[in-house]
């Protein structure tokens, strides 16, 4: 979160406001969930999942404050069609 934190404090000093935020980070694991460890699972929904949240929750009041903004949330829709192997990434990026 310290870095969202820093990325937002640079952006505001270089641009004076924040118009847009575009979650489009994605860790993308190609195994099979049973070849998933906890430590890749938690990595996957730590990016794929608080990170949206983490830039939104710093956004937000920003946008709030100025009555305009906009975040856009990038999934992985093509996931759709697979049914076997990256399993543990479908349910973090699922739109």
């Amino acid at each position: 979160m310290a870095e969202v934190d820093h990325l937002l404090v640079l952006t505001l000093r270089a641009f004076g406001r924040i118009d847009t935020l575009v979650n489009n980070a994605a860790a993308i694991h190609p195994w099979p969930v049973w070849e998933t460890s906890p430590f890749d699972w938690q990595r996957l929904i730590a990016t794929n999942v608080l990170g949206p949240y983490f830039g939104a929750r710093a956004v937000l009041p920003h946008m709030l404050e100025r009555g305009s903004g906009r975040i856009i949330n990038v999934s992985l829709a093509w996931l759709r069609s697979i049914s076997k192997g990256p399993a543990p990434t479908m349910p973090a990026k699922r739109r």
